[in-house]
Protein backbone atom coordinates (compact mmCIF):
# COMPACT_ATOMS: atom_id res chain seq x y z
CA UNK A 1 0.00 0.00 0.00
CA UNK A 2 1.76 2.83 -1.03
CA UNK A 3 1.53 6.55 -1.16
CA UNK A 4 -0.81 6.37 2.15
CA UNK A 5 -3.42 5.03 -0.12
CA UNK A 6 -6.48 3.15 1.09
CA UNK A 7 -7.16 -0.51 0.51
CA UNK A 8 -10.84 0.72 -0.58
CA UNK A 9 -10.05 3.19 -2.73
CA UNK A 10 -11.29 1.46 -6.06
CA UNK A 11 -14.99 1.38 -4.29
CA UNK A 12 -14.73 5.05 -4.20
CA UNK A 13 -15.86 7.88 -6.50
CA UNK A 14 -13.37 7.84 -9.55
CA UNK A 15 -11.12 10.90 -8.65
CA UNK A 16 -10.27 11.74 -12.55
CA UNK A 17 -13.07 13.83 -13.09
CA UNK A 18 -12.85 15.57 -9.88
CA UNK A 19 -9.06 16.20 -10.73
CA UNK A 20 -10.01 17.66 -14.12
CA UNK A 21 -12.59 19.94 -12.81
CA UNK A 22 -10.88 21.18 -9.96
CA UNK A 23 -7.50 21.71 -12.41
CA UNK A 24 -9.93 24.11 -15.12
CA UNK A 25 -11.86 25.76 -11.91
CA UNK A 26 -7.85 27.04 -10.80
CA UNK A 27 -6.84 28.12 -13.95
CA UNK A 28 -10.21 29.91 -14.59
CA UNK A 29 -10.33 31.24 -11.79
CA UNK A 30 -7.16 33.51 -12.20
CA UNK A 31 -8.08 34.30 -15.31
CA UNK A 32 -11.38 35.74 -14.11
CA UNK A 33 -10.00 37.74 -11.27
CA UNK A 34 -7.29 39.54 -14.11
CA UNK A 35 -10.25 40.73 -15.97
CA UNK A 36 -12.06 41.98 -12.42
CA UNK A 37 -12.85 45.47 -13.38
CA UNK A 38 -12.35 48.37 -11.43
CA UNK A 39 -14.45 51.79 -10.77
CA UNK A 40 -12.04 54.64 -10.71
CA UNK A 41 -14.56 57.21 -9.99
CA UNK A 42 -15.45 57.66 -6.35
CA UNK A 43 -17.76 60.74 -6.29
CA UNK A 44 -21.27 58.80 -6.88
CA UNK A 45 -22.78 61.28 -9.56
CA UNK A 46 -19.22 59.81 -11.52
CA UNK A 47 -19.16 56.64 -9.70
CA UNK A 48 -22.79 55.09 -10.34
CA UNK A 49 -22.33 56.12 -14.31
CA UNK A 50 -19.15 53.65 -14.50
CA UNK A 51 -20.60 50.99 -12.40
CA UNK A 52 -23.49 50.52 -15.10
CA UNK A 53 -20.93 50.70 -17.87
CA UNK A 54 -18.80 48.05 -16.55
CA UNK A 55 -22.01 45.93 -15.16
CA UNK A 56 -21.76 43.58 -18.28
CA UNK A 57 -17.99 42.92 -17.83
CA UNK A 58 -18.77 42.44 -13.37
CA UNK A 59 -21.37 40.02 -14.19
CA UNK A 60 -19.27 38.07 -16.56
CA UNK A 61 -16.48 37.98 -14.28
CA UNK A 62 -18.74 37.16 -10.73
CA UNK A 63 -20.94 34.43 -12.62
CA UNK A 64 -18.02 32.69 -14.07
CA UNK A 65 -16.57 32.98 -10.12
CA UNK A 66 -19.49 31.77 -9.05
CA UNK A 67 -19.59 28.84 -11.44
CA UNK A 68 -16.09 27.70 -10.52
CA UNK A 69 -16.60 27.95 -6.42
CA UNK A 70 -19.72 26.03 -7.02
CA UNK A 71 -17.38 22.99 -9.41
CA UNK A 72 -14.72 22.96 -6.43
CA UNK A 73 -17.04 22.29 -4.00
CA UNK A 74 -17.63 19.32 -6.09
CA UNK A 75 -14.38 18.43 -6.52
CA UNK A 76 -13.02 18.74 -3.24
CA UNK A 77 -16.60 16.17 -2.37
CA UNK A 78 -15.09 13.59 -4.25
CA UNK A 79 -11.65 14.49 -2.71
CA UNK A 80 -13.16 14.03 0.69
CA UNK A 81 -15.06 11.02 0.22
CA UNK A 82 -11.76 9.78 -1.89
CA UNK A 83 -9.77 10.18 1.35
CA UNK A 84 -12.59 8.78 3.62
CA UNK A 85 -15.44 10.14 5.98
CA UNK A 86 -14.30 8.04 8.52
CA UNK A 87 -11.08 10.69 8.71
CA UNK A 88 -12.37 13.75 10.66
CA UNK A 89 -9.69 16.32 9.10
CA UNK A 90 -11.96 14.87 5.68
CA UNK A 91 -15.16 16.25 7.25
CA UNK A 92 -13.66 19.24 8.83
CA UNK A 93 -12.15 20.10 5.83
CA UNK A 94 -15.23 19.98 3.44
CA UNK A 95 -17.59 21.84 6.29
CA UNK A 96 -15.11 24.75 6.12
CA UNK A 97 -15.29 24.26 2.47
CA UNK A 98 -18.58 24.51 1.60
CA UNK A 99 -18.74 27.41 4.69
CA UNK A 100 -15.89 29.33 2.48
CA UNK A 101 -17.32 28.45 -1.21
CA UNK A 102 -20.67 29.36 0.53
CA UNK A 103 -19.09 33.31 1.43
CA UNK A 104 -17.64 33.83 -1.44
CA UNK A 105 -20.82 33.27 -3.30
CA UNK A 106 -22.40 35.88 -1.28
CA UNK A 107 -19.58 38.41 -2.10
CA UNK A 108 -19.68 37.56 -5.70
CA UNK A 109 -23.33 38.11 -5.95
CA UNK A 110 -23.26 41.28 -4.32
CA UNK A 111 -20.47 42.66 -6.10
CA UNK A 112 -21.37 40.80 -9.47
CA UNK A 113 -25.17 41.69 -9.50
CA UNK A 114 -26.76 43.98 -6.63
CA UNK A 115 -23.98 46.59 -7.24
CA UNK A 116 -24.77 47.00 -11.35
CA UNK A 117 -28.70 46.68 -10.03
CA UNK A 118 -28.47 49.61 -7.62
CA UNK A 119 -26.32 51.44 -9.57
CA UNK A 120 -28.91 50.72 -12.90
CA UNK A 121 -31.58 51.86 -10.62
CA UNK A 122 -30.07 55.62 -9.61
CA UNK A 123 -28.96 56.02 -13.42
CA UNK A 124 -30.91 58.53 -14.26
CA UNK A 125 -32.18 60.43 -11.42
CA UNK A 126 -31.81 64.23 -9.97
CA UNK A 127 -28.53 65.12 -7.72
CA UNK A 128 -30.20 64.83 -4.84
CA UNK A 129 -31.85 61.50 -5.58
CA UNK A 130 -28.41 60.10 -5.66
CA UNK A 131 -27.54 60.44 -2.19
CA UNK A 132 -29.76 58.18 -1.32
CA UNK A 133 -27.67 55.81 -3.16
CA UNK A 134 -24.15 56.18 -1.39
CA UNK A 135 -25.71 53.82 2.17
CA UNK A 136 -27.28 51.20 -0.34
CA UNK A 137 -23.68 51.23 -2.37
CA UNK A 138 -21.71 51.42 1.04
CA UNK A 139 -23.61 48.31 3.30
CA UNK A 140 -22.89 46.21 -0.23
CA UNK A 141 -18.95 47.56 0.00
CA UNK A 142 -18.54 46.28 3.86
CA UNK A 143 -20.60 43.34 3.15
CA UNK A 144 -18.07 42.05 0.19
CA UNK A 145 -15.02 42.79 2.26
CA UNK A 146 -16.56 40.52 5.07
CA UNK A 147 -17.94 38.11 3.27
CA UNK A 148 -14.86 37.88 1.40
CA UNK A 149 -12.64 37.53 4.46
CA UNK A 150 -14.59 35.20 5.30
CA UNK A 151 -14.51 32.92 2.52
CA UNK A 152 -10.55 33.40 2.43
CA UNK A 153 -10.29 32.35 6.09
CA UNK A 154 -12.74 29.40 5.87
CA UNK A 155 -11.12 28.07 2.78
CA UNK A 156 -7.65 28.47 4.32
CA UNK A 157 -8.90 26.29 7.40
CA UNK A 158 -10.21 23.79 4.63
CA UNK A 159 -6.53 23.47 3.11
CA UNK A 160 -4.93 23.53 6.51
CA UNK A 161 -7.56 20.52 7.31
CA UNK A 162 -6.77 18.39 4.57
CA UNK A 163 -3.47 19.17 4.40
CA UNK A 164 -3.07 17.33 7.81
CA UNK A 165 -4.55 14.71 6.59
CA UNK A 166 -2.29 14.48 4.14
CA UNK A 167 0.93 15.09 6.08
CA UNK A 168 1.78 11.58 7.48
CA UNK A 169 1.86 9.87 4.19
CA UNK A 170 4.70 10.03 2.10
CA UNK A 171 5.84 11.35 -1.14
CA UNK A 172 4.14 13.20 -2.93
CA UNK A 173 0.87 13.63 -0.52
CA UNK A 174 3.55 14.57 2.20
CA UNK A 175 4.46 17.54 -0.86
CA UNK A 176 1.50 18.56 -1.16
CA UNK A 177 0.29 18.70 2.28
CA UNK A 178 3.08 21.14 2.89
CA UNK A 179 2.46 23.09 -0.23
CA UNK A 180 -1.21 23.36 1.46
CA UNK A 181 0.05 24.69 5.09
CA UNK A 182 1.59 27.63 2.73
CA UNK A 183 -1.34 27.90 0.52
CA UNK A 184 -3.40 27.99 4.34
CA UNK A 185 -1.43 30.56 5.86
CA UNK A 186 -0.47 33.25 2.99
CA UNK A 187 -3.90 34.64 2.60
CA UNK A 188 -4.25 34.63 6.73
CA UNK A 189 -0.99 36.50 6.30
CA UNK A 190 -2.48 39.29 3.26
CA UNK A 191 -5.74 39.56 5.54
CA UNK A 192 -3.86 40.64 8.44
CA UNK A 193 -1.93 42.73 6.72
CA UNK A 194 -4.13 44.82 4.83
CA UNK A 195 -7.31 46.57 5.54
CA UNK A 196 -9.15 46.49 2.55
CA UNK A 197 -9.14 43.89 -0.13
CA UNK A 198 -8.69 44.78 -3.60
CA UNK A 199 -8.68 42.88 -7.20
CA UNK A 200 -5.09 42.26 -6.69
CA UNK A 201 -4.88 41.04 -3.27
CA UNK A 202 -7.62 39.01 -4.15
CA UNK A 203 -5.92 37.83 -7.15
CA UNK A 204 -3.13 36.98 -4.85
CA UNK A 205 -4.89 34.63 -2.70
CA UNK A 206 -6.36 33.03 -5.87
CA UNK A 207 -3.73 32.73 -7.14
CA UNK A 208 -1.74 30.82 -4.42
CA UNK A 209 -4.56 28.46 -3.84
CA UNK A 210 -4.74 27.51 -7.21
CA UNK A 211 -1.25 26.17 -7.03
CA UNK A 212 -2.01 23.66 -4.04
CA UNK A 213 -5.57 23.06 -6.00
CA UNK A 214 -3.54 21.59 -9.31
CA UNK A 215 -1.23 19.40 -6.85
CA UNK A 216 -4.35 18.27 -5.72
CA UNK A 217 -5.76 17.60 -9.19
CA UNK A 218 -2.71 15.74 -10.01
CA UNK A 219 -3.26 13.29 -6.84
CA UNK A 220 -6.53 12.74 -8.23
CA UNK A 221 -5.68 12.13 -11.63
CA UNK A 222 -2.87 9.67 -10.67
CA UNK A 223 -5.29 8.05 -8.12
CA UNK A 224 -2.41 8.74 -5.08
CA UNK A 225 -5.56 9.77 -3.35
Amino acid sequence: MSQGTSPSLADRPDGKIAAGIIAVCAIVAILSIAQHPVVEKHAPALAIPELVRLAPMNQAVHGILIAVMALLLFGFSIFSARRGFDRQTSVGGLIAYALGVGAVIGAALIDGFFVPGIALRYLRVSPDDVKAAVPLLLFCAVAIQNLTKLGFIALSAAIALWSIGLVRAPGALRATAILGFAAALVPLGILALVRYLNPHTVGAVVIVQAVWYLAIAGLLWTRRV
